[in-house]
């Protein structure tokens, strides 16, 4: 129970950040590998994946657990990234930068809708592919069984009863985990909910809507870690 339990609301934050591919160059679109034009192209690339549900001819499932690596890091990198443009885009309002600053933004924002889309395409693609890197096989598998945790602590949440077995001795541990995920996932909605404000006002409907989806998500993971704590509190008082 202790591991488990541990792990899941260790990992909780990190999961709704993700919040689950040129795909060879997800990485550069988002890091500093190439040129802007480069960039420029791979996001492009990424995004017509994405509005297909198709790979381009010619992608190898060979390279399928590669890609979902890159794509998986990349995930965890955008949110700091939008955080510094969503900063320069509002420092840069009524300068000769602000479009280009906004456009920044803008495909930063698209790339985090976009690539949870191109993962499921390309494990819809080659289910059952060979592992071309252990170290991204073991970051699919990772992000399957957070899912899994998710589950569990929603289960917990809904149920309103801890697991046979929970020592109160573990109730800090716990707790401290619970508290540092729900301080990221507070910061990450007050992002993302200016993000749909400026996409809304932009008249990007559909962004919106995804990002709206996503704060959606956000919240019920915080409500179901909130009552979790309550749980543990009521289970262990001080």
């Amino acid at each position: 129970m202790k591991t488990r339990l541990l792990a899941a609301t260790a990992s909780l934050g990190a999961v709704a950040l993700v919040g689950a591919a040129g795909i060879a160059g997800v990485a550069g679109a988002s890091g500093s590998n190439g040129g802007s034009g480069n960039r420029s192209l791979l996001v492009a690339e990424i995004h017509e994946i994405a509005t297909s549900g198709s790979l381009p001819s010619g992608f190898a499932c060979s390279s399928a657990d590669r890609q979902l690596g890159r794509i998986a890091a990349a995930e965890q990198r955008l949110p700091g990234v939008e955080a510094k443009l969503q900063a320069a885009a509002t420092k840069a309002v009524g300068t000769p930068r602000q479009d280009a600053a906004a456009a920044r933004l803008a495909a930063v924002q698209q790339l985090e809708v976009d690539l949870p889309i191109v993962a499921n395409v390309i494990t819809t693609a080659c289910p059952g592919s060979s592992a071309s890197s252990a170290t991204a096989m073991t970051v699919a598998q990772r992000i399957e069984a957070v899912h899994a945790l998710l589950a569990e602590v929603h289960s917990i949440a809904t149920s309103g009863t801890l697991p046979d077995g929970f020592s109160c001795s573990e109730a800090p541990s716990v707790q401290g985990h619970l508290a540092a995920a729900e301080a990221r996932i507070n910061n990450r909605v007050a992002t993302l909910t200016s993000s749909e404000t400026a996409a809304t006002t932009a008249g990007k409907t559909q962004r919106a809507a995804a990002i709206a989806n996503r704060i959606t998500t956000l919240t019920g993971v915080h409500a179901d870690m909130a009552t979790v704590s309550g749980l543990v509190s009521a289970a262990c008082p001080a």
